[in-house]
Order: structure tokens, then C-alpha cells, then sequence
């Protein structure tokens, strides 16, 4: 076997084993992708300063919370004090996790060298610090990331508002669960697509801050990505984004209900059922009463009429004498009252029918 033989074989040999360990290097970090980072204009820290080295011993401590998705710590004493925490996307695993990690706190000092307060953010993960108190337990007001996808959708109107219908639930639904996380679907019929979404809080939030934040967050969507076909909004306490496809290990999503077409169903101009009641939607008219027919009423019944009695005319009375016997008031308030006996009905009857015919000029046209 010659030299020249076995110089071959061990290069092959080692050959072999960098290309498997350049493999199985690769397969155990997953490097995440980077989004954006944020270095408030707050104050500096000196090099090699009490702060800078909080601030170190926190970054280093943060990735071996391995077996945990979001954390909050911190370090020395004030006014050195740092605060920190991070939060990684609801749907990774643990390795997955501390791996974005890892990343997060050796890129924040590369972006961000001297700051004292400063945010970094993944696809998979964000961390954030700062010497400000209040820091946990609050919605933080700092700034917000706007990162819209290139694509347009035909009907922006439209498809903005079922946006911002789908992210308003998984709000509400992600503010009530343990972990601060939600990732929905929901079918549209107007757009004919499914739309996906995802909303997340850090975990020290209360239920009403997380709920304000993710639905300040909502708010912006249509000023960052409004008519595009996906987009999302980052701020340091909360995130959402929404795409038209998947984006998040699909176990974690949970189906919401159909949203509605744009406009209400066609009801079809039928007549209603016999004996069915219908209800219109255009008001009553106020100027002008039911119809009423004209058919006499029933003898003996009481009628009632909407209109009122015209204060000018008297009712109508007919030429006709009273009735034998009988008791009549004038409109004068005198009281009339006659026993006529069989002899002297014709001329009494007259009397009265001159009487009355007298007064009508009186009634009608008020000659007093």
C-alpha cells in the first residue's frame, strides 16, 4: 500500500466527517430570521461601566431558561438595575426557542452597542431591556415596527376590514389564554381565501393590556399594510401579523367562523304565508292616519274617528220632530218638555219645526 494511497484515504475520511458535522451543526441551530431592532434615544452607558456589566451578566443568563418560551429577569441594583425579558413565537419548541434567542442577545449589542434601553426582533423571537421602571407588568408605549408584504389584493376596502375582523378576535381569544398567544384561520367568502392570523403578548401582561395592546397594534395595520396580502405590526409588549397562507406550525390554529360576504343575502320579493305576520322596515307615516272604509257602523255599535270635530259647525241635526212624550235640550241649555195630547200633535209639531228651523241660522253661521 502505497503513501500516496493512504494520504487519499484520510483526506476522504476527514473529508467525511467535516461534511457530517457541518450537517449535524446545521440541524441543531436553527438561526432565525431577523426583523428589525429599535435603540430608543435614551441615555448612554459607559464602557466597562457598573451598568455595561448588568447589562452582560442578564444578556448571558437569558438563553438558559431552555426549557421556557418567554422570560423575565433582572440584574444588580439601582440606579444600575436592568431589566429584560424575552418572548418567543407560541407554536416553537424549546430548541427552536433558545436558539433565536442566542441570536437576539449577540445581535442587541451589535445594533445597539451603548444604549440603555433597546428591543430586537425575529421571526421566531424578540428581547428587549431597559433601566426603566415601570418595566414589567405594563404595556409598553415605545415604538412600533411596520413590516408590509410586497403583494396587493384586488379589493383593498374589503379585505381591510376583514383584516382587521380576524386579528380583533384573536385578540380577544389570546388575551384570556395562559401564554398570551393566538394563531386563527378563518374562511372568506367575499375574497374567496382563507385568511390566517397571528397575535401574541408578553406574558407578564395583564388580560386588559394585552387586549389594548393588541388591538392599538390592529389599529395600524391599515396605515402599514393596508391592501397588501399580509403585513404585521411589532411593538416591545405585543405583536400581529396576518398573511394568506400558513405561517405557524398549522397545530396550533385554530379555526374561527366563516367571515360574511360584503353585502347581506337577496330576499327574494315573495308574498308572505297565509296567516304569517310580516314586519316592514320603512317607518310609519306620521302625517296621515289609517284608512278607514266607509261602511255604516252596526246598529246600536260606538264609532270613534281619528280627525277632530270641526269647531266652527255644530253636529248635524235632523228635521225631524221629537218623539211623543219625549225629553229634548236645546243648545242653549233650556230644557223643552211638552205633553201633547192626539188633538194638538199636528200643531204642536209644527210650532217646534219652525222653532228649530229658526235657530239653524244661529248654529251654523253664529248670528247671535
Amino acid at each position: 500500500m502505497t503513501d500516496k494511497y493512504i494520504h487519499t484515504m484520510i483526506l476522504v475520511v476527514v473529508l467525511y466527517l467535516s461534511s457530517f458535522l457541518l450537517i449535524t451543526f446545521t440541524n441543531a441551530f436553527i438561526t432565525p430570521t431577523f426583523l428589525a431592532y429599535s435603540c430608543p434615544p435614551t441615555k448612554n452607558f459607559t464602557i466597562n461601566s457598573t451598568y455595561h456589566s448588568n447589562l452582560n451578566i442578564l444578556l448571558s443568563s437569558l438563553p438558559s431558561y431552555n426549557n421556557l418560551v418567554s422570560h423575565a429577569t433582572t440584574t444588580g441594583q439601582v440606579p444600575n438595575k436592568v431589566y429584560g425579558l424575552f418572548l418567543c413565537r407560541g407554536d416553537l419548541n424549546s430548541t427552536a426557542c433558545q436558539d433565536c434567542v442566542v441570536s437576539a442577545t449577540r445581535d442587541v449589542t451589535r445594533y445597539c452597542p451603548i444604549k440603555k434601553e433597546a428591543v430586537i426582533w425575529y421571526d421566531e423571537c424578540h428581547l428587549r431591556y431597559s433601566n426603566i421602571e415601570p418595566f414589567f407588568s405594563s404595556w409598553n408605549r415605545g415604538p412600533s415596527i411596520w413590516k408590509p408584504d410586497a403583494g396587493n389584493v384586488t379589493e383593498p376596502g374589503n379585505f381591510d376590514d376583514l383584516v382587521s375582523s380576524l386579528i380583533s378576535e384573536a385578540a380577544n381569544k389570546a388575551a384570556y389564554s395562559p401564554n398570551k398567544f393566538a394563531a386563527v384561520k378563518k374562511k372568506s367568502s367575499s375574497v374567496n381565501q382563507t385568511l390566517y392570523g397571528l397575535v401574541q403578548c408578553t406574558q407578564d401582561l395583564s388580560i386588559s393590556d394585552c387586549f389594548i395592546c393588541l388591538q392599538e397594534a390592529n389599529s395600524q395595520l391599515p396605515s402599514c399594510c393596508g391592501g397588501k396580502k399580509g403585513g404585521r405590526v411589532l411593538t416591545s409588549s405585543c405583536n400581529v401579523r396576518f398573511e394568506l397562507y400558513p405561517f405557524v406550525n398549522e397545530t396550533f390554529i385554530s379555526t374561527l367562523a366563516p367571515l360574511p360576504a360584503s353585502k347581506p343575502p337577496h330576499l327574494p320579493l315573495v308574498p308572505p304565508a297565509p296567516g304569517s305576520v310580516t314586519t316592514s322596515h320603512a317607518p310609519l307615516s306620521a302625517s296621515k292616519p289609517p284608512h278607514l272604509p266607509l261602511v255604516p257602523p252596526a246598529p246600536g255599535s260606538v264609532t270613534t274617528s281619528n280627525a277632530p270635530l270641526p269647531a266652527s259647525k255644530p253636529p248635524y241635526l235632523p228635521l225631524v220632530p221629537p218623539a211623543p212624550g219625549s225629553v229634548t235640550t236645546s243648545h242653549d241649555g233650556e230644557l223643552l218638555k211638552d205633553e201633547l195630547d192626539d188633538e194638538g200633535f199636528a200643531t204642536k209639531a209644527l210650532q217646534h219645526l219652525l222653532l228649530y228651523l229658526s235657530l239653524l241660522p244661529i248654529q251654523w253661521f253664529g248670528l247671535v
